[in-house]
């Protein structure tokens, strides 16, 4: 019925009479989540896209580099995008990752990942995501992490506002929306709510999608 990975917001010691299936699972999982050192919640997307990665929490350049040390260094090489989510945007905190970090021990340590391989239908992706895994499962020790040799040259985004679909719908204009971190010049129309044509979406400034 819902997203379980919008689930994480709750108070889940305190379900709703009727909780939807999404919301048990999320509050039998949520014990799981505590404490961790790392988490890596693994995504396809929905749309063509390069292989990206978000990360919860503020902006913070160590953080990176402590991710790329314990995960992200076992990553094809053409994964060098980072989206950055500082003000809850997406989910309003309601992530796996999100949840983890919020519940971490020691923030100073822990790394909580998502990944995003790419197109959800692309099998090609599996082989390579699954030997990123398994050399971090071999690998990791967060107090003897081994330092990645040669840092990767990331592009960075960072979310700024998010578009919440209703019962409206909405379509994408002058061929935007195809693919993720598509570029929209300052002043162009992006789109408009699908079934009456209202909201009309212009880019105030250049922006990426």
């Amino acid at each position: 019925d819902i997203d379980l990975n919008r689930c994480f917001d709750m108070d889940l010691n305190g379900l709703p009479e009727k909780p939807l299936y999404e919301q048990r699972r999320a509050s039998e999982l949520a014990p799981h989540l505590e404490d961790l050192d790392v988490l890596v919640d693994l995504h396809g997307t929905n749309k063509p896209s390069v292989p990206f990665i978000r990360l919860p929490g503020p902006v913070d350049q160590g953080y990176l580099e402590r991710c790329e040390d314990i995960f992200l260094q076992h990553l094809p090489e053409n994964c060098r995008t980072v989206l950055w989510d500082p003000r809850q945007e997406i989910a309003a905190g309601a992530m796996t990752d999100e949840f983890a970090h919020r519940n971490a021990f020691s923030k100073q340590k822990g790394v909580y990942i998502c990944y995003e391989a790419g197109l959800a239908s692309d099998v090609a992706l599996i082989d390579s995501t699954e030997k990123a895994v398994e050399a971090m499962l071999l690998s990791t020790n967060l107090e003897q992490a081994k330092k990645t040799a040669k840092r990767r040259e990331w592009t960075q985004y960072e979310v700024f506002e998010t578009l919440r679909l209703d019962d409206r719908g909405f379509e994408w204009m002058n061929g935007h929306g195809g693919e993720s971190f598509g570029k929209v010049p300052k002043g162009e129309t992006l789109g408009r709510r699908k079934t009456d044509g209202s909201e009309i979406r212009c880019a105030a400034e250049e922006v990426y999608i």
